[in-house]
């Protein structure tokens, strides 16, 4: 054997050895490179950012539920969205009728680190738990803060007591207080007799978990997998992106891998795009999801819930991993 021959062989096998323990990645990409977004869904965008000539979409930030203050009437809570340093927590109750136009609002704000107030929603009252107050603009537009009066201010109440005057439905918050001379005490808020009522309980006191609000709404499921259980949202495409793996001579895969990073995982990273129906016409959107490796199972890292109002004209999409609630109204110039 030619000695020019030795030389090809020895190179064409070091180069099979290194190329071929990553033949799947350099196939997959090929394969990314090739397929191309079909023409129908190049023009759909993420859901708040959706453009139409009908419908129009509004999106509010924030984790409380959605409430129907009465037939006609729904309230969002929302918040605005912050970053680490922001001290001032911006809050702002909506209220929605059935066209989805918000005829009317509160807005409040309180520092983070002050205890001088704190809002919180109690069925139809908004109450600042810092100051002891609470108001009825849920029920009728009245911003007057009426105050929180403590039963008996000089009787700090034991477990049993409290036992018998409060229950998960009535009980509104309770907060480790420091009195003047210096002893440490529950101050507990609760309704009771159409009434908003203040005690001490004693510092042992077992807190209670925050009530579910009678107003809220109750939401309609739209299952774990979208493109089977859904006929309001369907996923109708799915477009692979990014092969997620890394060259098995990258030595921190490995260390990825071995630390618990999670990186190591085989995967594709892409976009899944959707329709979503309504009374007028059919809407589109697109949401980044993951695509697992080799089943091609499409986890999508959100969980949708739809409100319909009765004789309303608008939809509520509820999205609890990022806090976001959607309403989707017909535009205000169109009849």
């Amino acid at each position: 054997m030619k000695k020019s021959t030795k030389i090809i062989l020895w190179i064409t096998g070091i180069t099979a050895i290194i190329i071929l323990p990553d033949a799947n990645l350099y196939y997959q990409n090929i394969i990314l490179k090739l397929d191309r977004l079909p023409k129908a869904y190049r023009n759909y965008s993420a859901l708040a950012d959706l453009k139409d000539d009908k419908y129009e979409v509004v999106d509010f930030f924030g984790a409380e539920p959605l409430l129907q203050l009465n037939d006609s009437t729904i309230a969002i809570i929302a918040v605005a969205k912050q970053n680490d340093n922001d001290i001032l927590v911006q809050k702002t109750w909506y209220k929605i009728n059935l066209r989805g136009i918000v005829i009317d609002s509160l807005k409040l704000s309180y520092k983070r680190e002050d205890d001088k107030h704190f809002y919180k929603t109690f069925n139809s009252y908004i109450v600042d738990i810092g100051a002891n107050t609470y108001n009825t603009w849920l029920i009728d537009s009245d911003t007057t803060w009426k105050p929180i009066k403590n039963l008996q201010p000089n009787k700090v109440y034991d477990s049993k007591e409290v036992e018998k005057m409060i229950s998960a439905d009535n009980y509104v918050h309770s907060a480790i207080i420091q009195l003047k001379n210096g002893e440490e005490l529950n101050h507990l808020i609760f309704f009771k007799d159409k009434g908003f009522h203040a005690i001490f309980v004693e510092e042992n006191w077992t807190k209670l978990n925050d009530p579910i609000n009678k107003l809220e709404v109750r939401y309609e499921s739209l299952g774990k997998d979208t493109v089977k259980e859904s006929s309001t949202v369907k996923r109708v495409y799915v477009q692979k992106e990014q092969w997620m793996d890394t060259s098995v001579w990258k030595l921190s895969k490995y260390t990825t891998m071995w630390t618990g990073g999670g990186l190591g995982r085989k995967r594709w990273e892409g976009t899944a795009y959707y329709d979503l129906q309504l009374p007028k016409k059919t809407l589109h959107f697109k949401e980044e999801v993951t695509i697992e490796y080799p089943d091609q199972y499409v986890r999508e890292p959100f969980k949708y819930k739809i409100y319909k109002p009765n004789n309303g004209d608008y939809q509520i999409l509820s999205e609890g991993e990022y806090f976001t609630t959607y309403l989707i109204r017909p535009k205000l110039n169109i009849k």
